[in-house]
Parts: structure tokens; C-alpha cells; sequence
């Protein structure tokens, strides 16, 4: 919107700072963590109906059917089937990590013999609903487990060059052993040292030789004692975007995605070693939004009144900056404020966590 773009969404939460950006906006609940396939397409359908001259800007739960949407006809489209088709594939993409000698957890295609530290994810989630530790789980591929902190670099590419925007480290939480990686949150230019700081930058730029990067995405790292290792790449522009664009002056992440999916080049901007956070808010109990919910200035992707909210769904997002030794407590702090906000309209019938 800040570009000029009129945004019409087709959103999971359809929250109110969604709602106040859009022109139109369709709520279409993400089942799995991702849309599924007939609904998201008949929402599509009566969007671009309306709309003709639309750009599709596929987000979280969506970029596994832009080959689809390709082959439908859907021409305008600010993403590269190509690059989502190269990094979806999990036997693709880790074998060209093998040949590029970029490290990796060990992966295999197989149920491993052993259960221990073996994680099983699902192909095309996100939020890490699709990460479980239940080996019984519907089969995608399993990952080993390694130790370490969980960091995700931003980047965006062009035709001809790939520039990374900042490293954050990535919040988690468990809400059980079938769900212990579920995504909360993010800590933008996280303490991390020059070496794996060097080494993201070596990991893209091989990474280009082989996968066709274009757009704004990020790599999942975890930075383990001696090694960084490769995760996944999310071929979209991720939730952390919004943090850098805070810290960044005149950066317009989504602007640039769409320029360069057109063919255009990188926009010059500068970097920033500030830092800022946000964490997501899951409700602990079932609860209907009250009306009349005074939402302090650092509070995000806030619930219409009335709307009705399962148990370990999410509620908001809750924002920070500061030195990286205080923003978690800053975080906790709000995260407080916030519960005795919303216990305080519920009459105590709802706590967060």
C-alpha cells in the first residue's frame, strides 16, 4: 500500500491491521498449516474476476501452487515457479546442497530405523505446524535433530545478484511432542558471529549458480557450535520482513519483490545492526475477542471484536527494539501487560500464553 498497490487479501486471520490495508479482504482459515488447493483457487477466481489486472503475491501456506497457477492461466504472478519448484523438492534441493558442499542436517527419504533425534516434516507448511518429533506422523521426509540456535537470513535476488538483508533469530515454542517447533516470533539482527555472518553470504552466492533465486526469501539456518547448517528455504517474503523495513528507512520489501519477479533490478538500499522482535501470541484457551479492547501502540495483527479463537491459535503479535541482552524481557513484559489487557475484558474467563 505504501508503493501505491490497492491490496485485496486473501488472508488466514484476516486481522484488523489487515483489513485497514486492504480494500478487499477474504478470510480463508489455512488448514495444515497452508491453504488448500479448491479453496484458495475458487477465492482466486472471484478476486481476479473483480480485479483483472491483479499481481498474485502468493505468501506463507500458498507458494507450492504457483506452478499451478501458472498452468492456469495466471500470468501475473510476482513469484518464479522455477525457484519454488527447486526448493520445494526436498531430494532437489539437498542434493544440490551436497554438490554445492553447503552442510545440512542428514535427511532421508525413509523412515529411520532409530526414532531418536529424528524429526519428521511435512512438505508445504508453515509456522512449523509440518515439524513433529511423532515418527508416525504422515511421511514428507525426516530431518536429523541438531542442536543449536535457530537463525533465518533474509535475502532478495535478481536476475543477476542475490544481497542478504539481515540474519534474525528464529522464536519457537512447543505446544506438544507433535507440535514442538511451532513458530512465534523473530529477533531481527540477532548477536551471531562474523564467521557464519561470512558464511550466509558464501551459502547465497553458491546458491545462485545452481537455483534460479529471484524475489525476496529466506534461508533457515541452525548455527551449531562448530557448523552452520542449511535447513530450507522459504521462497516468499517472510514474516521477519516487516522487522527490517522498521529498522531500514525507505525499504519497501514488497515493492522490490514485485519489481524483480518483473524483471527489474535489486533497489539500492542500506543496512541497519539495529534490533528489533515480535512475538506472536497463542491463546491457551478457547476465547471470543470483547469488544472494547484498548490495544497498546505495540500490538499487531490484532482480532476483530467477536471473533471466536481456538486454544494454541493465534491472538496478535507484540513488537520490541532494543539491545538483543533486553528484548526478551521487554517482550515478556508486554506479553504480561497484554494478558491482564485481555483478562481484564474477559472477566478471567481466558488466559494467554
Amino acid at each position: 500500500m505504501r508503493a501505491g498497490y490497492q491490496v485485496v487479501t486473501i488472508d488466514g486471520f484476516a486481522d484488523l491491521d489487515t483489513l485497514e490495508v486492504s480494500v478487499e479482504s477474504v478470510c480463508l482459515p489455512l488448514e495444515d498449516g497452508r491453504f488448500v488447493q479448491a479453496k484458495l483457487f475458487a477465492c482466486l477466481s472471484r478476486v481476479i474476476k473483480k480485479y483483472p489486472h491483479a499481481t498474485i503475491l502468493p505468501g506463507a501456506g500458498a507458494e507450492y501452487l504457483v506452478d499451478q497457477l501458472a498452468r492456469q492461466g495466471y500470468t501475473r504472478l510476482a513469484a518464479c515457479p522455477e525457484f519454488i519448484d527447486q526448493v520445494t523438492k526436498p531430494q532437489v534441493f539437498f542434493d544440490c546442497l551436497d554438490r554445492l558442499s553447503i552442510p545440512h542436517p542428514e535427511v532421508s527419504f525413509e523412515q529411520p530405523q532409530t526414532r531418536a533425534n529424528w524429526l519428521n516434516k511435512q512438505l508445504f507448511s508453515c509456522g512449523g505446524v509440518g515439524v513433529s518429533a511423532d515418527q508416525s506422523a504422515t511421511p514428507g521426509y525426516w530431518q536429523q535433530q541438531v542442536n543449536g540456535l535457530p537463525v533465518s537470513a533474509l535475502c532478495i535476488a535478481d536476475q543477476q545478484e542475490v544481497r542478504v538483508i539481515g540474519i534474525s533469530r528464529q522464536l519457537t515454542q512447543s505446544f506438544s511432542s507433535s507440535l514442538p517447533y511451532v513458530y512465534s516470533g523473530a529477533i531481527a539482527n540477532c548477536r551471531i558471529s562474523k564467521e557464519n555472518k561470512l558464511k550466509t553470504e558464501r551459502y547465497v552466492n553458491k546458491l545462485r549458480k545452481e537455483i534460479n533465486l529471484l524475489g525476496v526469501f529466506s534461508l533457515d539456518m541452525i548455527a551449531a557450535a562448530e557448523q552452520l547448517y542449511v535447513l530450507e528455504i522459504n521462497p516468499r517474503v517472510s514474516a521477519s520482513y516487516e522487522l527490517y523495513e522498521q529498522l531500514i528507512p525507505g525499504l519497501n520489501l514488497v515493492d522490490a519483490h514485485i519489481r524483480v519477479c518483473e524483471g527489474e533490478r535489486l533497489p539500492e538500499f542500506g543496512l541497519s545492526t539495529d534490533v528489533c522482535a515480535y512475538r506472536i501470541i497463542y491463546a491457551n484457551s478457547p476465547l471470543i475477542v470483547p469488544a472494547g479492547v484498548s490495544w497498546p501502540q505495540w500490538v499487531k495483527d490484532k482480532p476483530e471484536a467477536g471473533r471466536s479463537i481456538e486454544r494454541n491459535e493465534p491472538v496478535c503479535s507484540i513488537y520490541a527494539a532494543g539491545p538483543e541482552d533486553r528484548i526478551l524481557a521487554q517482550l515478556k513484559q508486554y506479553e504480561e501487560e497484554l494478558n491482564y489487557i485481555i483478562n481484564n475484558n474477559l472477566n478471567n474467563l481466558s488466559k494467554l500464553k
